[in-house]
């Protein structure tokens, strides 16, 4: 955001996912959206779910029942969207991680980098000592025009939300700066979960709130959950994105971790971290140290 200009071609992809199974990370692709920095969808199809859905999630989806009828398998979509970009490819979106790791493209390959708009956006908020994420409605809502994104969902409005973002704001510092201010002077509307109080159709959606989390996976998020002296997740070990948004967090403890919010960007998850600890120790190996529990 140095005042790099914006590349002439890149691509907004939008993916949604039905739940199948109860907890928050139990989900599974069922449709995708690609459009390009015209706005013009090149692609929107469904995706054939195998597994048995659980929820729909159409508020946050826009999937109905039905809708998934006869659509291709997620291997043959996941081959038109790469089929569709390619290696110069430049990714924009929100949470766009997510999306990648959804649709299997690598980097290199498929394409050649992003800019994420929670990353552009993230403001230094000095009323609570930390750094404010906001979620795309937000940024759209108060940035573009009021109502922009609504509910129920709809994949397409959220592309063309971010394309009309990195457009405006992209190496504009100045402008840029002006428009994190008012991202923080005006009120958020609540979520639809946060309405739903974090569940629906008895599925957990409180990946990112886990004082609100009704089933037994990790939650998502990072450094200082709350205020007690117990409420604590390894930093170095989580990812902070998916959707990228840290709303639980209430504080890095820089002085105390060395960790600031740019630490946490395309970190390893915290399985796979504990993974490659496990390969390099084993059952005969001593470990030394302070405080080790």
């Amino acid at each position: 955001m140095d005042g790099t200009p914006l590349p002439k071609t890149f691509f907004c992809v939008d993916v949604e996912a039905v739940a199948t199974g109860r907890g928050h990370s139990d989900r599974t692709p069922c449709l995708v959206v690609v459009m390009d920095q015209d706005e013009r969808v090149l692609l929107k199809t469904a995706i054939r779910v195998d597994k048995p859905i659980v929820s729909y999630l159409t508020p946050l989806t826009g999937i109905r029942p039905g809708d998934l009828r006869g659509a291709p398998s997620y291997e043959e979509v996941v081959r038109k969207v790469k089929a569709l970009l390619g290696r110069d490819a430049v990714l924009v979106g929100q949470s766009i991680k997510s999306d990648i790791e959804w649709m299997k493209l690598e980097q290199g390959k498929d394409y050649s980098s992003t800019v994420e708009l929670s990353d552009i956006f993230e403001a230094y908020n000095p009323r609570y000592g930390n750094y404010s994420r906001f979620s795309l409605a937000h940024e759209a809502n108060v940035l573009l025009k009021e109502g922009f994104i609504r509910e129920p969902h709809d994949p397409e409005t959220d592309c063309r939300a971010s394309i009309r973002l990195v457009k405006k704001y992209y190496g504009q510092p100045q402008l840029l700066n002006r428009a994190k201010q008012e991202l923080l002077s005006r009120r958020p509307e609540p979520s639809w979960v946060k309405k739903n109080d974090y569940k629906y159709d008895g599925v957990c959606l409180a990946g990112y709130y886990p004082e609100k989390c009704s089933c037994d996976s990790p939650t998502l998020v990072a450094v200082a959950t709350g205020c007690g002296h117990s409420d604590r997740t390894p930093c170095l070990l989580v990812v902070m994105d998916q959707d990228e948004r840290g709303q639980a967090d209430r504080s890095y403890l820089t002085p105390l971790t060395g960790v600031r919010p740019e630490d946490l960007r395309g970190a390893p998850s915290y399985e796979e971290v504990v993974r490659k600890v496990k390969a390099l120790l084993g059952r005969g190996a001593v470990l030394v140290g302070h405080a080790e529990r």
